[in-house]
């Protein structure tokens, strides 16, 4: 896990869009978690499901570069 940060709001906008993105989703599972409204088994879930999806666009990535 990262080390989370504050950005003001400039150092948010100035960043790429798909880094502002991916901040900003793990800027709200925290809280989410935070709250207890992600329990250990959605986020199981939901860590089985990120995988899948990163050896997708492994897969299709390494495809491409082909």
């Amino acid at each position: 896990m990262t080390t989370m940060s504050v950005l003001s709001a400039e150092q948010l906008k100035a960043l790429d869009p798909k880094e502002r993105e991916r901040i900003t989703r793990a800027a709200k599972l925290k809280v989410y978690q935070s709250r207890g409204w992600i329990t250990p088994e959605l986020n199981k879930t939901a860590d089985k499901l990120r995988r899948e999806m990163k050896e997708r666009s492994d897969i299709a990535r390494m495809a491409y570069s082909r």
